[in-house]
């Protein structure tokens, strides 16, 4: 017997994915906050960038120990429940954050309260909601990517609106906005809205019962397996480690760069303000980039649409060393902004849809919040190495430049993944 969500005449999977999109904008536009926070915190206390970037890399190590868990628990509790608790937690910690006097502090509370409520509300454990209401045969790389676009909305929206809290109130008061924004708008509106499957309400996942469009190549069947995996199964083979450790690389590439970005601009002479503009240009980009490569993935395959999205990435970086070259001008900052943003866009979404798709099954949770882990370790080391990288030779020209080296290493994992499931596929058949 049908809810009365399940009469509605549209698919109430379409709610789920709006919900995560709010989300998702709310709290990556707080953890990419940190590079505004970076430049005014570091002037005010004097400390070194190594130092202030080493709270994101140990935020990041304690959300990596912490993932594994929240997404067991989000196979056993629930996404309703788990993300509660996860909005409560940052709302918390950013408070903490607000009343900091020492780098110490700042390491107890954003660097290690803020990681459970970040680890709860993850990309990952999103993108796992979204995947149990959208079959692999139907629309889930679309839904994904509308879900994960919030994530740019929030960078374009939060990233020039906390500059300017900072530049009017203070960094502080900064804090304490974004601490509101979460208890008063994602806390009640994931409670409210949220449900744990479409089982829950008497639906089926959209497209539950299709093969994928781009499953087929030559007249055989070219990937999603039929059986249903465990932890324990998918653990077991070198495909799942193939892919976190991509999925490290890719992180450690965006993170470095992410974190440094606004520095790296004001050393060349930008003001902050223009800075902080043309990485919340970004955010807009990024926005229409999940959802582009979330639908274009679902026809061309994950593998090929990550592939391009990491080429411009290397073009992105690129110019983002190149602008001493160009003076102070602000197109090639423009360009900066268009080529992130696409890139973003094709990262953390196409990976945990193709960890989705390689391994379906009751353990999706675990699988994807395993996952994340992998991206917080990358991030984790990206973003301190390029504090460190900055201290020890004046400028991110090594850190920028390994952060490309990394992207083309996580493309050619992504690449030999998909030639060895085709082949292992074949030999199936």
């Amino acid at each position: 017997m049908k809810t009365p969500l399940a009469r509605r005449s549209f698919f109430y999977g379409w709610v789920i994915v709006a919900v995560a999109f709010v989300s998702l904008a709310i709290i990556f536009g707080i953890r990419l906050s940190f590079s505004v926070f970076l430049v005014a915190l570091t002037k005010t206390f004097g400390w070194s960038r190594s130092d202030f970037s080493g709270i994101y890399s140990i935020n990041m190590i304690a959300v990596a120990a912490v993932l594994p868990f929240v997404g067991r628990l989000q196979d056993s509790w629930g996404a309703r429940k788990l993300f509660a608790v996860g909005g409560i937690t940052m709302a918390i910690a950013l408070v903490a954050s607000s009343m900091i006097h020492s780098l110490w502090q700042l390491y107890i509370a954003y660097g290690i309260l803020t990681a459970l409520g970040i680890a709860i509300l993850s990309i990952g454990l999103h993108s796992a909601m979204v995947s149990r209401w959208f079959a692999a045969g139907g629309r889930r790389g679309m839904a994904i990517g509308i879900a994960l676009a919030g994530s740019g909305v929030g960078v374009l929206i939060l990233t020039p609106a906390t500059e300017r809290v900072i530049s009017a109130w203070g960094w502080r008061a900064a804090y304490l906005s974004l601490a509101a924004l979460v208890i008063f708008v994602a806390v009640p509106m994931n409670w409210i809205f949220l449900r744990d499957s479409p089982e829950q309400i008497g639906l089926k996942p959209d497209g539950w019962n299709k093969p994928p469009k781009h499953s087929e190549s030559k007249g055989q069947r070219k990937r999603i397996p039929s059986m249903s995996w465990t932890w324990h199964s998918a653990s077991r083979t070198v495909d799942l480690w193939a892919l976190y450790f991509a999925a490290s690389l890719a992180l450690f590439s965006l993170r470095m760069v992410s974190v440094h970005q606004i520095a790296h601009m004001v050393d060349v002479g930008y003001s902050r303000r223009v800075a902080a503009d043309a990485v919340g240009i970004t955010g807009a980009v990024i926005a229409v980039s999940f959802v582009f490569w979330g639908t274009l993935s679902d026809h061309i395959g994950r593998h090929t649409a990550y592939a391009f999205g990491g080429l411009s990435r290397i073009i992105a970086v690129t110019t983002l060393l190149a602008l001493p070259i160009f003076g102070l001008r602000v197109w090639p900052l423009y360009l900066f902004a268009l080529t992130w943003g696409i890139s973003e866009g094709s990262c953390t979404s196409l990976l945990t849809a193709l960890a989705a798709d390689m391994f379906p099954g009751p353990a999706v949770g675990t699988i994807v919040g395993t996952m994340a882990a992998a991206f917080a370790l990358g991030s984790a080391t990206g973003s301190w190495f390029g504090g460190f990288g900055f201290d020890v030779w004046g400028s991110y020209t090594v850190p920028f430049s390994l952060a490309i080296a990394g992207t083309l290493l996580s493309i050619m994992l992504v690449l030999w993944l998909s030639h060895r499931i085709a082949k292992l596929n074949e030999e199936r058949i």
